[in-house]
């Protein structure tokens, strides 16, 4: 029995020392293997292969890389700095959003929209309906709390309550 019991121990001794051998040869070649990807150098050809080149205005093609860089930086300084000296092109543009504002503000009034309803109470149905639309089994938001645990009743009166605060005082506790 006890040479049964020695011979078992020996030879978990030996399949784990096989085991860690075999590991440690697979990890040497795997370590070969990504040096040897890395030498093919496919990143590096994909870089040279990039061209920069213009058409300039007398319509030659420039590739002298400074030449099309500086091409660039005068292109993007025109797109992003389009008002002229005196700002002229800033005051016509304000004045344009503001006579579309007035305009659209002047249609919302001539229709006589009822805009009440946008500032009614919350009620506790809605804060309710809200929490069960909330999708189970999530990851947690901000404060850290499931949306299973929110489903409780006594939640969800707590909910409401400070909601309401926060929509009749205007101010959000922090």
């Amino acid at each position: 029995m006890q040479s049964r019991k020695d011979f078992d121990k020996l030879n978990r001794r030996a399949k784990r020392n096989y085991q860690l051998e075999q590991l440690n040869r697979l990890q040497k070649l795997f370590a070969q293997f990504w040096k040897s990807i890395g030498k093919l150098g496919l990143a590096n050809d994909r870089k040279s292969r990039q061209t920069y080149q213009i058409r300039s205005e007398t319509g030659e093609i420039i590739s002298d890389i400074d030449s099309v860089l500086e091409k660039w930086k005068i292109d993007y300084k025109k797109l992003y700095n389009s008002a002229d000296i005196n700002g002229t092109n800033d005051d016509d543009f304000l004045e344009d959003i503001k006579s579309k504002l007035q305009n659209r503000n002047n249609l919302v009034n001539d229709n006589n929209i009822d805009t009440t309803e946008l500032n009614r109470a919350i009620e506790r149905d809605e804060v309710r309906e809200a929490v069960f639309r909330a999708k189970q089994g999530k990851s947690v938001g901000i404060d850290e709390i499931p949306s299973e645990i929110l489903r409780n009743d006594t939640c969800i009166d707590l909910l409401y309550k400070i909601i309401r605060f926060c929509s009749i005082e205007e101010y959000v506790p922090s």
